[in-house]
């Protein structure tokens, strides 16, 4: 596996290429009974540096917040979810650590009421980037991607294309430069009991872009592209409910990069 600072940059590489509101309220967490739910995830180094923490916040099965630390623990972000009657996420708000937008991700459907389209903006340099999505037989997907301003985007920047398993994690991702493949155990994963969580997933908005399962829990990812190939292993320990309570990321070149712990409701 790469170093800590290789890693970061590769996972800025696949966060370019895909590339909260203010409401103490969201503050309380409200679940349902005897259902269980992320709390908070707090990530080190293999020197057991903190590197982040995040924070996670619900009413009823509806993610509705996260909160992001850094390594002096302290607030540098926030996201916030809302849904429509159907509980699909309609709207994703960014905000940093002074609440003030920095950006947001619109979410469209068609009268199947399947997923279509997100458009995310970016209020630093006031672009857009749009991902149509087409769903194809054997569990494909088909996610052409546009940028523009805030008004249109019709300069097509290349296609990702996906293979879901029937568990609903994503297996394989190939884009114009590169591609990913994923293997899965048969466990609980993270974010298995919110609304609309492979919807979520789709938008990259779970489990961070390597880590791309909803149901289960990703157990290696390989990427080839750049002229970079890394294969990286994530080695769980689990609670008696079969919930990852850590998992560590290990490769045979690098040995051991990151570690991170998992607290439920």
């Amino acid at each position: 596996m790469k170093s800590p600072l290789k890693l970061s940059f590769l996972f800025s590489i696949l966060l370019a290429l895909f590339s909260c509101n203010d409401n103490n309220d969201l503050d309380e967490t409200l679940l349902i009974e005897n259902t269980i739910f992320l709390k908070k995830a707090t990530t080190r180094f293999s020197n057991n540096n903190l590197h982040k923490i995040v924070e996670y916040f619900y009413s009823g099965n509806k993610l509705t917040r996260e909160n992001l630390y850094n390594n002096e623990e302290e607030l540098i972000s926030v996201l916030t979810y809302t849904y429509d009657n159907n509980n699909r996420p309609i709207r994703v708000d960014g905000y940093d650590q002074n609440y003030n937008l920095t950006s947001y991700t619109l979410f469209d459907y068609n009268d199947n009421d399947e997923f279509i389209r997100y458009i995310s903006f970016d209020e630093s340099n006031m672009t857009a980037q749009k991902h149509d999505l087409t769903y194809n037989t054997s569990n494909t997907v088909t996610d052409n991607i546009y940028v523009g301003d805030y008004n249109i985007q019709i300069q097509n920047i290349g296609e990702n294309n996906y293979i879901i398993d029937d568990n609903g994690n994503r297996t394989t991702l190939t884009t114009n430069n590169y591609s990913l493949t994923y293997t899965y155990d048969d466990k609980n994963g993270l974010f298995k009991n919110i609304a609309s969580k492979n919807i979520l997933n789709q938008a990259h908005l779970l489990n961070e872009i390597i880590h791309a399962g909803t149901n289960n829990n990703a157990l290696s990812f390989e990427y080839n592209g750049n002229n970079i190939t890394d294969h990286v292993d994530f080695i769980y320990t689990y609670n008696d409910t079969n919930y990852p309570i850590s998992r560590t990321e290990e490769s045979a070149d690098f040995g051991t990069s990151l570690t991170t712990e998992y607290v439920y409701y």
